[in-house]
């Protein structure tokens, strides 16, 4: 039931938040970052709602994004949070595509600042490294609706009872899911973690059963 109702909608809301962060870190207009870009301000009102995905554009025109911001005056760090931004919102996209495809989790194993962007979008807790000390950090957070954010809580339960922890990527996919499945804020979250069966390695033997456990 839950897979025929998941949600198909933008995918680029952390990149977006993290863009709109750095042109307020810079001081900047949405007006005046556009005619920096040479874009229109739809164009730039569309990456900052994730109306538009940051990833379609050119590689050179994100280049230029970021040249752009640091030359005037943006967050260092905010700028550079741009990469792993998008890396987030991939794997949201990934995790609320149609099945399928093997999960991306099985095989990567996700950074701090990944898997910080990835909470921030699910929660709504900013990390604490992007923007901490900047006077207008501001009170947005991605985009991510409701309804996409229980879809991904869903889909992250899914991969976690699905995933074969018999082998490295299935014990990898389980062990990541699990553990931002863990934020879901929903009453059974509790007793869903501890209905999960407990890994149970062989004394003396390398498995990778030891990953999920």
């Amino acid at each position: 039931m839950a897979a025929s109702t998941t949600p198909q909608s933008s995918t680029g809301v952390i990149a977006g938040q993290v863009l709109q962060l750095a042109r307020r870190s810079a001081g900047l207009s949405q007006e005046a970052l556009a005619e920096l870009l040479d874009v229109s301000l739809d164009t730039l009102q569309g990456w900052e709602s994730g109306r538009r995905r940051l990833p379609a554009t050119r590689i050179e025109a994100l280049v230029e994004v970021r040249h752009e911001l640091v030359a005037a005056g943006a967050d260092h760090q905010v700028v550079a949070a741009l990469e792993p931004a998008l890396d987030a919102d991939w794997l949201i996209g990934r995790t609320l595509e149609a099945r399928g495809r093997a999960h991306p989790l099985a095989v990567l194993v996700t950074t701090r600042q990944v898997h910080d962007l990835l909470v921030w979008a699910l929660t709504g807790h900013r990390p604490s490294w992007l923007l901490g000390n900047h006077a207008d950090a501001g009170n947005g957070r991605p985009g991510l609706g409701a309804p996409e954010r229980r879809a991904m809580f869903t889909r992250l339960r899914e991969l976690a009872e699905g995933a074969d922890s018999r082998h490295q990527g299935g014990a990898q996919l389980r062990r990541q899911a699990t553990f931002l499945a863990a934020y879901d804020p929903a009453p059974d979250t509790d007793a869903w973690l501890a209905a999960l069966p407990a890994a149970n390695p062989q004394p003396g033997q390398w498995s990778p059963e030891w990953v999920a456990a």
